[in-house]
């Protein structure tokens, strides 16, 4: 089971062995009906959400048995134990309702440690000019509490979200149900949840229940202030259609700036380049206009559209010229997209940073 192998080699062997007891004992418990496995994709993380589904018993305590043994809870039971195998058959049968409720959900980590490079990503700003955040996908909207006194000369002006789950972590449900995607072995990432969520307080961030491209679409960036658009660890989650979408709202987002407004796109995913961990993530920005990223090397300013809309080129970019409308995706509902008609076109990225899917960013000697 490649999930628990990785698991394993990550560090977390609770969190392996956990995935093998399900693995082991699937012929007694049985997956949900209805789940089609022949549909599928690796970005859906199956083994995640029975993880999770159990993690989520432990915390609320229907499972008792299966707490012992898991660190994030206090647990130093012994995983090879045969009480352990027994313990998750026991919460995976004795509660098909919340396990069934974990397939259909797809996996919202909230990572915090993330805020690290979206501070980077907060330095591209122009100083003195207000920052509006955004963030596509934010589950709890706990990284839009980035503390941007940081950044000298950036100001945050407001904050909002969208999800198409979104999470009340003011909520002792909704507390639990992050927690719970936090993988078991894993203490550090919990703890630093949970001071996260308790950094919220009853000052939940503004956060719409919305795709993220039709939450695009929707956005009115205003004159003089930045616009920095945020996502981390997306991709995944997305087909290939609903991935052309949100482009495709990105690049309209651009062409419909006041003259005197900025927009930076902001993205934290995996490179796919590299097999290690702590360098397997990359910052990477598109900025409207060229100045914001011209001085990080390897932009090409010609090919970076300025505030307004105008290419700063016409050449062999991509981008395309003035006067030209791109196709508007429609108005997507939860998870449906329809075909763009044409591709989009974002200004190459500047790649800022690489560290690891948590946040942690790497040094320079290890890039």
């Amino acid at each position: 089971m490649w999930q628990a192998d990785r698991c394993a080699a990550s560090g977390s062997p609770v969190a392996a062995r956990l995935l093998r007891a399900c693995a082991d004992t699937a012929a007694e418990w049985a997956p949900p009906a209805g789940l089609d496995v022949t549909a599928v994709r690796f970005g859906d993380h199956i083994p995640l959400r029975v993880m999770a589904a159990l993690h989520y018993l432990a915390l609320t305590r229907r499972a008792p048995g299966l707490a012992l043994h898991l660190p994030t809870l206090g647990g130093h039971a012994d995983p090879e134990s045969p009480h352990f195998a027994a313990g998750v058959l026991t919460a995976l049968t004795a509660n098909p309702g919340i396990v069934q409720d974990y397939f259909a959900r797809a996996p919202q980590t909230n990572e915090p440690g993330r805020q690290a490079p979206l501070r980077r990503a907060l330095e591209c700003a122009p100083v003195g000019r207000p920052v509006d955040l955004v963030e596509l996908a934010c589950s709890a909207g706990l990284n839009l509490g980035v503390d941007d006194s940081a950044c000298p000369g950036v100001v945050i002006a407001s904050r909002r979200g969208c999800d198409l789950h979104p999470v009340d972590a003011t909520t002792t449900h909704g507390r639990a149900l992050l927690s719970s995607y936090i993988w078991v072995d894993d203490t550090e990432r919990f703890a630093r949840l949970g001071a996260a969520i308790a950094a919220v307080g009853q000052h939940r961030p503004a956060i719409e229940q919305a795709d993220a491209a039709s939450f695009v679409i929707a956005l009115q960036p205003r004159p003089h202030h930045t616009t920095l658009v945020w996502q981390s660890a997306l991709e995944p989650y997305l087909d290939a259609v609903q991935s052309e979408a949100l482009q495709i709202a990105m690049d309209a987002l651009a062409r419909r700036l006041p003259a005197d407004a900025t927009l930076i796109y902001a993205t934290w995913e995996d490179a796919g380049d590299t097999s290690d961990p702590a360098t397997a993530f990359a910052l990477r920005v598109h900025t409207w206009p060229a100045s914001l990223s011209a001085a990080h090397p390897g932009t090409n300013p010609d090919s970076v559209i300025r505030a307004g809309g105008t290419p700063a080129t016409q050449s062999a970019t991509g981008v395309t010229p003035p006067g030209k409308p791109l196709a508007q995706p429609a108005k997507l509902a939860a998870g449906a997209a329809t075909a763009p008609d044409r591709p989009a076109h974002l200004p190459p990225p500047v790649v800022l940073a690489r560290g690891s899917a948590h946040g942690v960013l790497a040094a320079a000697s290890q890039v």
